[in-house]
């Protein structure tokens, strides 16, 4: 596609920049250096999920950890995939309510130095504090809270 703007770097000045890496994280995922050059990228498995892309990091070991759903997903699985962009480990919540799995991660994920990983994902309010809901636009609906998982 042609443009009139200007893609890529334009000005690179080192000494005024915090050198590194960029993702830009989209189907593929892609590692961009400070010249604009791609260095990887990562096409996402969509044989469990179709969601698009929350958030990805790149972890020490090379390999990304990618966090696929959002705020109104209810299938969304924490992937992470090797420096090949082989799919090496999937976490997929279990969700608690009756009528589906409705705790997919959203906003962020972080792998700590010990090797487990926090994810925030919904969780179904319980019900009996659903008995104290006064906003009847919300009565007899799913709501949902924030929780950690590790």
């Amino acid at each position: 596609m042609k443009s009139v703007y200007p893609v890529g770097t334009t000005i690179y000045k080192p000494g005024l920049c915090a050198n590194g890496y960029t993702i830009i994280f989209r189907d593929p995922i892609r590692l961009v250096d400070m010249n604009g050059r791609v260095v990887n990228t990562w096409t996402l498995d969509k044989s469990q999920t179709s969601v698009g892309t929350d958030r990805v990091h790149l972890l020490k070991n090379g390999n990304v950890l990618v966090s696929r759903g959002g705020m109104t997903s209810t299938d969304g699985c924490i992937d992470e995939y090797d420096w090949d962009g082989n799919l090496v480990w999937r976490f997929i919540p279990e969700g608690k309510i009756p009528h589906e799995n409705l705790m997919g991660p959203h906003h962020d994920v972080w792998r700590k130095e010990n090797g487990n990983t926090l994810l925030i994902c919904r969780e179904a309010v319980p019900e009996e504090y659903l008995r104290e809901v006064r906003e009847p636009t919300w009565q007899n609906q799913t709501i949902c809270g924030d929780t950690i998982i590790e």
